[in-house]
């Protein structure tokens, strides 16, 4: 006979769907990185002009998504799962959000070069060539990087590389949280 109290009471992950609480915090998570994106753009620090300002965004995403990613996986373990959450699920939990976070972000991303900023995709580019420029870079590899740039840099290049670039980083860092983060219960003998 099990007790309502017992905590030692190890909840069965099947019983448990995660879907919701990824779908959720997906949800949760593209609002961040849309609110952070608005910041960003408006601050100028997502645009390129310095390696140290490249670094510092760089830096700055990955935070945010370790942060909430650890918070995803903590929040499901230890409130729905009875503290106990196995790799697979924390790797699907946080995979899954990451997913739905990114495609939310890349249709942002593409309304807001498309329509609301029609210049940011030229300001990269050409803070890229000045970048490229102070460091030194010979004309020639500045040149052909630009016209490489010029043709990716469209609405859907960047829906395509937004994509691509958050379903690699969100499974690295799920993989890497997950395996951080996963917790078995102790074996009674």
């Amino acid at each position: 006979m099990t007790t309502l109290d017992n905590q030692n009471q190890v909840i069965d992950e099947a019983s448990v769907p995660y879907l919701p609480t990824a779908l959720r915090f997906g949800l949760l998570a593209g609002l961040i990185t849309i609110v952070y994106s608005l910041l960003a753009n408006l601050t100028g620090l997502s645009i390129p002009n310095s390696l140290g300002k490249v670094f510092l965004n760089f830096a700055i995403v990955l935070a945010i998504t370790i942060g909430m990613v650890v918070y995803f996986i903590r929040f499901h373990r230890d409130k729905e799962l009875g503290g106990y959450i196995s790799f697979k699920r924390a790797f699907l939990l946080s995979f899954v959000a990451l997913l739905i976070s990114t495609v939310i972000s890349s249709i942002f991303s593409m309304i807001y070069v498309a329509f609301i900023d029609t210049t940011f995709l030229d300001a990269i580019v050409d803070a890229t060539e000045e970048m490229m420029t102070n460091m030194g870079a010979p004309a020639d590899a500045i040149e052909t990087q630009m016209a490489d740039m010029r043709e990716k840099m469209t609405v859907v290049g960047m829906l395509k590389q937004g994509l691509m670039n958050g379903i690699i980083g969100g499974a690295v860092i799920s993989l890497i949280v997950a395996a951080i983060m996963k917790k078995k219960p102790a074996l009674d003998i």
